[in-house]
């Protein structure tokens, strides 16, 4: 089996880890030494949590290559409503586009969208999503539309921007693993849109990419199956979870699943 850490790859690991960790111990330290304001401490403990979630997402990309190069990705396999767990990673980047001043909207088009599959993992590809936009619309200028809805059994879900946008020469190879583009995009190890495209596949789904060019902003498009037998099946248990509890609904028999590479 090819070695996917290179010296050159195990560089980069290093030095995408060292940025949040800099950040992190940057912003603690802030909050040691000095006074700060209510304002200056929460714009401060957003720092830590966005920093976290930026090097959290560098390990689960690492596992979840390993996991790939083994043979597949386990996978809690359920009947969930996506539509709230859509709803739930667009407030947790609420605080980050408001410090940034950027709108951040979401538009649900359908009032209950069932879907069966890994709610975790699907979380992660819209946190990508989500975390890819914010990174590239400018502050007090971007805007963020995340919508979603269903149709012919599918959910959809469209994550646009009208941030830096993406070269057309490299829009054919966006998802390849540790692609990453010209520079205007370059950053992290090219994995979040081959991992997030490996989980829609195993999910049944796809996800599709839009830019006309640079500086012309983004839009991505996912989808999954979303049969009507689904719903009839457990349309009679749907109702809204209590805020922050699981959005999953009790699994058939026989639930789980592994994605194998």
């Amino acid at each position: 089996m090819e070695n996917p850490f290179t010296d050159d790859r195990l560089a980069m690991v290093a030095h995408d880890l060292k940025n949040p960790l800099q950040c992190i111990a940057g912003y603690a330290n802030l909050m040691l030494r000095r006074m700060l304001s209510e304002q200056e401490r929460d714009r401060a403990l957003q720092g830590i949590i966005s920093s976290s979630r930026w090097a959290a997402q560098i390990v689960e990309d690492l596992n979840d290559l390993a996991s790939l190069d083994r043979g597949g990705l386990a996978l809690d396999d359920k009947p969930f409503r996506l539509d709230l767990v859509i709803q739930e990673v667009v407030e947790s980047f609420g605080i980050t586009a408001a410090d940034k001043e950027v709108s951040l909207v979401y538009e649900p088009l359908c009032s209950c969208m069932l879907v069966q599959g890994d709610p975790q993992r699907l979380r992660r590809v819209l946190d990508n999503l989500l975390a890819n936009a914010l990174k590239h619309v400018r502050p007090k200028s971007g805007s963020i539309l995340v919508s979603a809805g269903r149709r012919a059994g599918r959910a959809w879900v469209e994550v646009s921007d009208n941030g830096c946008g993406i070269d057309p020469s490299d829009q054919p190879f966006l998802f390849d693993k540790f692609f990453q583009g010209s520079r205007e995009r370059r950053d992290g190890l090219g994995l979040g849109l081959f991992i997030a495209k490996t989980i829609l596949q195993a999910h049944g789904g796809d996800i599709a990419v839009c830019s006309a060019g640079l500086d012309k902003g983004t839009s991505f498009e996912l989808h999954i199956p979303s049969p009507d037998s689904l719903l009839e099946d457990f349309g009679a248990r749907v109702e809204p979870p209590p805020f922050g509890l699981s959005s999953a609904l009790p699994a058939p028999a026989g639930g789980g699943g592994e994605m194998s590479s």
